[in-house]
């Protein structure tokens, strides 16, 4: 299967999602990540009635504001654009990701939080993105202040001392060409040729 189509065929939906990262002043990150939804004609539905052309049919906003050990500090959503009335009143619930860790287990964190009637599925969605938007955003800080290029070619005992990259998809994977070049320290061989050194 290619990835372009040969078959005639007709826009219905388009979604776009932006999310970006910035450092702040204070140290701390802020992510913002930005949903819009829009179709290439007019629809009528909920509480919007009618919904021209282009006009966003879902517009949805996220803040977060995270610190390097990507701790969530403050949390925001807006719901700018949706069918129904009763859309924006969830997006006050989502203060409530404030305290939470990005690393493993945040997403079940959310689904429990904010699963089902608990939450807007599209603002969950968009959490997505924004977590790996804030990984890009903060890991490459967080290595150029506490993990040196030389360590880097050092195995460490406590792999959660590791580079948060490491290990996480198939290029970057412990046992691979991509890890032996670039991080020769945290490659599944030295660590074992480390564990079985004098």
């Amino acid at each position: 299967m290619t990835t372009d189509s040969s078959e005639k065929r007709r826009l219905m939906q388009t979604r776009r999602i932006t999310c970006e990262g910035f450092q702040r002043d204070d140290g701390l990150f802020e992510i913002e990540s930005v949903l819009i939804d829009f179709k290439p004609y007019a629809v009528v539905v909920g509480d919007r009635g009618r919904i021209e052309a282009g006009e966003p049919f879902h517009q949805m906003r996220l803040r977060l504001v995270i610190d390097t050990e990507l701790n969530i500090r403050e949390a925001a959503a807006a719901t700018l654009h949706a069918p129904y009335a009763g859309c924006t009143d969830i997006n006050a619930a989502y203060a409530g990701l404030a305290g939470l860790n990005l690393g493993p287990g945040f997403m079940k964190h959310v689904r429990d939080r904010f699963g089902g009637k608990a939450g807007c599925t599209h603002l969950t969605e968009l959490l997505g993105p924004a977590v790996t938007t804030a990984m890009q955003t903060v890991w490459h800080v967080r290595d150029q202040l506490s993990l040196p290029k030389a360590l880097r070619r050092q195995p460490l005992e406590d792999v959660n001392e590791r580079p948060p990259e490491v290990d996480r998809c198939h290029a970057l994977r412990i046992d691979g060409d991509t890890v032996r070049k670039h991080y020769p320290g945290f490659h599944a061989g030295a660590l074992v040729r480390s564990s079985v050194d004098p």
